[in-house]
């Protein structure tokens, strides 16, 4: 009788480990966030994900705010970086779905630093994107620093304003930032000008 129970113990055993365990399945190293993730072949992991807002400009018919204060959410895989991966973000500026919406990007896309180069006569030097060359958190204050293809806004005030305000707005909504810097390769004095 014994005997018997332990065969259909290790049988219903065998059977739950199918069930919750699928042929193909394979157990990944615990990274370093204490979770343990399931691939699937042919799957991406499975990670905890975090939401961070954004700051956008919404197409309106009326006057143009040169602010960037309107709010998207984007749900992005949890990291310690969170501001980085905010601003990561705001580079990538609207999505199709966003632009359906009326949003438009406050910092230079792929396309306007693209045309940028061609009229400014600026080759291969500068890339297709902004990219954040560094940050750094010290006593409240994040300091940001971007690679010169942020400069690529062609002038004018209302762009500034624009870059400017997406940048802070989106920093500013971690409860552990009181102000921000913003540097363009390193340097801080006479950015962003008209």
């Amino acid at each position: 009788m014994l005997v018997l129970i332990i065969i259909l113990a290790v049988i219903a055993g065998g059977v739950l480990a199918w069930q919750y365990w699928p042929e193909g399945a394979v157990e990944e190293e615990q990274p370093s966030n204490g979770v343990i993730q399931e691939v699937t072949e042919g799957q991406r992991p499975i990670t905890e994900t975090m939401e961070v807002k954004i700051y956008l400009q919404k197409q309106r018919s009326e006057n143009v705010d040169c602010v960037c204060n309107d709010i998207v959410t984007r749900v992005v895989p949890k990291t310690q970086a969170v501001a980085r991966v905010a601003i990561e973000e705001l580079i990538k500026g609207p999505s199709e779905e966003e632009k359906r919406y009326g949003y438009d990007a406050c910092l230079p896309t792929k396309d306007t630093i693209e045309r940028y180069k061609e009229v400014v006569g600026i080759g291969a030097e500068w890339g297709d994107k902004i990219k954040i060359n560094k940050v750094e958190t010290k006593g409240g204050v994040i300091y940001i620093d971007f690679s010169e293809e942020i400069n690529a806004y062609g002038g004018g005030s209302c762009w500034i304003e624009s870059i400017r305000s997406s940048i802070v707005n989106t920093l500013m909504q971690f409860s552990t930032i009181n102000d921000v810097v913003i540097s363009i390769e390193g340097e801080t004095e006479l950015i962003l000008q008209p």
